[in-house]
């Protein structure tokens, strides 16, 4: 039984030792990563960025543009069919490729 003592305490100091070595590299870690977090920030500082610098964001859509990408959410859709009173199921439409009157009214327009 004393020969399983000290081999168990043998194991566990080199357990120990192993976690030290590796606490002590996280802390190497830890100390570049916070230096690398500084420098950033200093870099960041440097730019000036505020909100009077910055400007105002302008919307890339147009009005028909909108109309299309909202009916593509909105519009009705006959896809879904109920196997149980529970649950139901979607099925892709036969005529996928085809274009919505909406999406080729914006292809044309633009």
């Amino acid at each position: 039984m004393g020969g399983r003592l000290t081999k168990s305490h043998e194991d566990f100091q080199q357990a120990h030792a192993e976690l030290q070595a590796e606490k002590e590299c996280l802390l190497k870690e830890k100390a570049e990563l916070n230096d690398t977090i500084s420098f950033m920030m200093a870099e960041m500082k440097k730019l000036n960025i505020r909100s009077e610098n910055l400007s105002e964001p302008q919307l890339e859509e147009g009005p028909v543009e909108f109309v299309g990408r909202m009916w593509e959410k909105l519009k009705p859709r006959d896809t879904a069919v109920a196997l149980t009173p529970q649950i139901g199921e979607l099925r892709k439409s036969s005529f996928a490729d085809e274009q919505s009157p909406m999406q080729a009214a914006t292809e044309r327009l633009r």
